[in-house]
């Protein structure tokens, strides 16, 4: 028998994309047009990727401080994302909820990378994940699953359903818990969790796809698991790798240290993502501007094209339709 732990709205499964009609071949190769026609044409929405969205890594939304705290409608500052060139553009992101941190940046994206895999298994798979803590556990990398172990996870799970977003950027909406709702069969200790469509929606496009496997080796420092997801994201070629302010990225960390505090963890952090394993960071130095100057290995970050974006678009236009048109056969029936 499932026990709901606390119950939030979510959002149905997005509707297969109407057909479109094929582009005519070109001996000279397809035109701008007839690749966004063609993409148009694919059943298949862009997929979710393994990672964080932009938003949350380059924000205090999983900070290095303060957790335990409540925010209430709190606007977290968001560094730059690509194509925010204009002020009216620039991303916001309010946070209400228990003050979140990298722990729970760990579980959500365990949990994400969980929705995915079985996503990738059965294309059908809606918002209802089916898996126990020890799933999420050996995700992580966990050897022991004990009781104290899943405790843990329990807790984590418990404010991630409480963290509520309002985030806009030049691609996104997300106006939603991060999880709906979560119950817990009391016989075996499997769960219900629902997964808000939006949230897997936020993973194909705008996103940083992360080395969970490396993050997990870099152990439990606050500030090293996000600067390894802030880095992640930056830029691969060495001449648009920008040096950071060191006060702008404790700004961004959600760190409450003071700055000098601050700049000799930084460094600790900067010099553990150099000698980990499968390293991220090839050199690293404090200039005389008290900036973050770095070279860094490759990373991956996604941002559709316009002909995806497109898919995308008309999938939320359909969506809403579907949900109209049912809401409005359940007002008949009752």
């Amino acid at each position: 028998m499932y026990r709901p732990a606390h119950q939030s709205p979510g959002i149905s499964r997005f509707a297969p994309p109407p057909q479109i009609a094929r582009a005519r071949y070109s001996p000279d190769g397809p035109s701008f047009e007839q690749q966004r026609v063609a993409t148009l044409q694919s059943a298949r929405a862009p997929q979710p990727q393994s990672g964080l969205p932009l938003a949350f890594v380059r924000s205090a939304l999983f900070a290095v401080s303060d957790t335990g705290t409540h925010l209430k409608r709190e606007r977290l500052p968001v560094g730059p994302l690509a194509g925010s060139q204009a002020r009216a553009d620039e991303p916001t992101l309010v946070y209400t909820g228990p003050r979140l941190g990298q722990q729970h940046a760990l579980v959500w994206q365990a949990l994400m990378t969980l929705s995915i895999r079985r996503k990738c298994a059965d294309p059908s798979f809606g918002e209802e994940l089916v898996i126990s803590r020890r799933d999420i556990l050996e995700v992580l990398g966990w050897k022991s699953t004990s009781s104290a172990a899943r405790s843990w996870v329990w807790s984590l799970l418990l404010d991630l359903q409480g963290a509520i977003l309002e985030l806009r950027t030049p691609r996104h909406t997300f106006s939603q818990s991060l999880i709906s709702s979560i119950e817990v069969d009391e016989v075996t200790g499997r769960m219900k969790i629902q997964i808000p469509d939006r949230a897997l929606a936020l993973l194909t496009d705008e996103v940083a796809c992360i080395d969970l496997t490396r993050k997990r080796s870099l152990g439990r420092d606050p500030l090293t698991l996000w600067l390894h997801d802030f880095i992640s994201s930056q830029h691969n070629d060495p001449s648009r790798m920008i040096p950071w302010a060191v006060d702008a990225l404790r700004t961004l960390s959600g760190s409450t240290k003071p700055l000098s505090k601050f700049r000799a963890s930084l460094k600790k952090a900067a010099a553990a993502l150099t000698t980990c394993e499968s390293p991220l960071l090839t050199k690293w130095r404090i200039d005389d501007q008290d900036r973050l100057v770095y070279t860094k290995t490759k990373t991956r970050v996604v941002f559709l094209p316009a002909p995806a974006l497109e898919v995308q678009e008309a999938k939320s236009k359909q969506q809403q339709a579907w949900e109209a048109a049912r809401d409005q056969r359940e007002r008949i029936i009752l």
